[in-house]
């Protein structure tokens, strides 16, 4: 009757296979991505936007005025996901007046 009753036994425990699940669960929901550093991916979107009203501009003088409206918008979305950062206004701003002289 002992050997029922263990707590170790997997199959009278019901807390393994719940932290299995609520592992895969985890998992699936935030997948680990071990190509590359979450800190150093955040650091180089962050350069790219600060690199942007440059290359506005740039593409504007090569003619490609779509290409850097788009830019403009992804810019935008990505903003709006860094709600809590100071300046991200002033470097849309930036963008839009580069968009804008370049007509």
């Amino acid at each position: 009757m002992r050997t029922h009753l263990d707590p170790l036994d997997p199959n009278q425990s019901s807390l393994r296979p719940a932290m299995t699940r609520i592992s895969e669960l985890s998992t699936s929901l935030n997948p680990v991505d071990d190509t590359h550093d979450t800190n150093d991916a955040l650091a180089e979107q962050i350069r790219a936007a600060l690199q942007l009203p440059e290359v506005i501009r740039r593409l504007l003088r090569e003619g490609h005025r779509a290409q850097a409206e788009r830019q403009v918008e992804k810019l935008r979305l990505l903003l709006a996901n860094w709600e809590n950062v100071q300046d991200t206004q002033e470097l849309l701003n930036e963008c839009k007046a580069a968009l804008a002289f370049g007509e």
